[in-house]
C-alpha cells in the first residue's frame, strides 16, 4: 500500500492567505468609513455653498437703497415725511383657498366674545379723537 502524502505547502499558503485577510478586514474597513465620511462632508460642503450663495444674494440686496427702503417700511412702519401710513389690524386670512361645503350640523363657535369687546372698549377708550368729532 501506498500512502499519499499530503503536501504541506498548500496548507501554509491557505493560512498565509487566511492571515492575510484578516489583517487587511480592518484597514478595508476603516477605509470604507472614511470614504463614507469624505461623502458626508462633501455633501456639507455643498450645502453650505448653497446658503453661501443665498447669503450673498441677500447681502447683494441690502446694498441697494431702494431695497432698505421696501424693508423699513414693510417691517418697521417707516415712512418718508409727508406720507400717512395704515395699518389694517385682525383681517380676515385668504390663505384658504378652498371652499367649505354647507352643513346641516351645528357647530359651536369658538370665538373670545369677551377678549374681543374688552379690546374694543380699550381702544375706543384711549383712541385720541372720539367718533363724531374734528379737530
Amino acid at each position: 500500500m501506498q500512502r499519499s502524502r499530503v503536501s504541506a505547502f498548500p496548507l501554509v499558503v491557505a493560512g498565509v492567505v487566511v492571515l492575510a485577510v484578516l489583517m487587511l478586514v480592518p484597514g478595508v474597513r476603516l477605509l470604507l468609513q472614511q470614504q463614507q465620511q469624505v461623502a458626508q462632508m462633501e455633501q456639507q460642503v455643498a450645502r453650505q455653498r448653497a446658503d453661501l450663495k443665498k447669503l450673498t444674494t441677500e447681502q447683494a440686496r441690502w446694498d441697494d437703497p431702494a431695497y432698505i427702503r421696501a424693508q423699513t417700511r414693510s417691517r418697521l412702519y417707516f415712512v418718508t415725511p409727508g406720507q400717512t401710513t395704515y395699518i389694517a389690524l385682525n383681517l380676515p386670512s385668504t390663505s384658504s383657498k378652498t371652499e367649505e361645503q354647507p352643513t346641516r350640523r351645528v357647530v359651536a363657535a369658538h370665538t373670545d366674545w369677551v377678549g374681543a369687546l374688552s379690546a374694543s372698549v380699550i381702544e375706543a377708550g384711549t383712541s385720541e379723537f372720539p367718533l363724531g368729532s374734528q379737530k
